[in-house]
């Protein structure tokens, strides 16, 4: 089991007894859902950091960071999550290597989390739309 807290800290606990088996500190508080693909844990903190750890050691695979606060869990899809921003972006961003694939913006925040539906991204915006993308964007 994996819990976000105010305090800076994304803690894995064993779910049969509670205990923690590790910790990882961030800068700032970890509020969003997480999202997991594979072996690796992916969550956001309120400054713009998207973290990818090893879900079973909590080391971190690799951290991206952006202007705004994220305070959604990603939505995965083909090794890709995708991320909506206070900056008024949606992000899609590589699993395994952290590199930024495209970004697409808006005219308002990305405040609810996007849903990855067959070969389509689905996010609404701050800006009263509702955007439908393809999962390969090319911009």
């Amino acid at each position: 089991m994996y819990v976000g807290s105010g305090n800076t800290t994304l803690h894995a606990l064993e779910r049969a007894t509670g205990q923690e088996r590790w910790r990882h500190r961030t800068e700032r508080a970890v509020y969003a859902s997480l999202g997991m693909a594979g072996n690796v844990i992916c969550f956001a903190t309120l400054d713009g950091d998207l973290f990818a750890l090893d879900k079973e050691k909590g080391q971190e695979k690799w951290r991206c960071v952006s202007d705004g606060g994220i305070f959604t869990a990603p939505a995965e899809s083909g090794g890709v999550a995708y991320l909506g921003n206070s900056d008024s972006n949606l992000y899609a961003i590589n699993l395994q290597t952290g590199k930024t694939l495209w970004t697409f913006t808006t005219e308002g925040a990305v405040l609810a989390p996007p849903r990855a539906r067959g070969r389509m991204i689905y996010v609404g915006s701050t800006d009263g739309h509702l955007y439908a993308l393809p999962d390969r964007l090319e911009l």
